[in-house]
């Protein structure tokens, strides 16, 4: 027993899908706590001991970059996610798994953030060969995260605590996708990011008026953000052309009629 735990510790891919496990197992813990259900429990240790194990099972071996940012984005999104799906895991852990309905949604939830764990872990320790291409995956999965969660949320109460929180978020994964797949010019990775953030966020501020529904919503921004930081690694690669920005201006303007035919609209 030893020995094949072992041999899977020395196997890239076995290891990662090891650490995959134990991470989605311990963020199903987190959801089915009491803390998530009743804040008030004051049952932290779930929390605390999703955060360590998942701390160590990232960070267990330093590659460069490390992508610091980017995991806390996720690990930050995965537990408030966890709040809206708090009842989808109450069915869950009192083996009603049927109901009710958005107990589908918590398992569809965890293997979200267990494939985006992957996708960022596999691109930090070297797992996978394309790895711009799988961090720019892991990375427009986190922006989806992001702008659900935004558009889930209640407005009437912490707007502009939750714009910040988008904007920070959006800020880091930019900075990050600059850093890594356009390593020119670095000291430009700094404006051009906080400039992209800020522009995605006054679209949700703007956005959140529409009653387009979240996930037409953030599918709109997902859009706007991809939009952007082709935009922007385009112009740090020295490659910005007016076919790219026209084409990117038609899929974006494109996506946005879609989106408005499609979503119902009342008074």
């Amino acid at each position: 027993m030893v020995q094949r735990l072992k041999s899977v510790l020395r196997n890239p891919p076995l290891r990662l899908a090891l650490k995959a496990a134990l991470f989605g197992l311990a963020l199903f813990w987190v959801g089915s706590s009491g803390l998530i259900a009743d804040p008030s429990t004051g049952r932290v240790g779930p929390l605390l001991f999703f955060v360590f194990l998942s701390s160590l099972l990232y960070f267990r071996r330093i590659q460069h970059p490390a992508f610091f940012g980017s995991f806390l984005v996720l690990i930050c999104a995965a537990v408030i996610a966890l709040f809206f799906l708090k009842g989808g895991f109450g069915a869950l852990t009192a083996g009603g798994w049927l109901a009710p309905q958005n107990a589908g949604l918590a398992v569809a939830g965890i293997l979200f953030f267990v494939l985006t764990f992957i996708l960022l872990l596999g691109t930090k320790d070297l797992v996978f060969a394309n790895r711009p291409a799988v961090f720019y995956a892991a990375a427009n999965l986190l922006f989806v995260a992001v702008f659900s969660l935004f558009f889930l949320a209640e407005k009437t109460s912490y707007f502009f605590i939750e714009y910040f929180l988008v904007f920070a978020a959006s800020f880091v994964l930019f900075k990050n996708i600059f850093n890594f797949l356009a390593p020119y010019f670095p000291r430009r990775h700094l404006l051009i990011a906080a400039v992209s953030a800020l522009t995605v966020s006054e679209m949700a501020w703007a956005v959140a008026l529409l009653p387009l529904g979240f996930i037409n919503s953030a599918a709109l921004l997902l859009t706007a953000a991809y939009v952007l930081s082709d935009f922007s690694l385009r112009h740090l690669s020295g490659n910005l052309k007016r076919s790219a920005v026209f084409r990117g201006v038609v899929v974006l303007a494109a996506i946005f009629t879609i989106i408005l035919i499609s979503s119902r609209w009342g008074i």
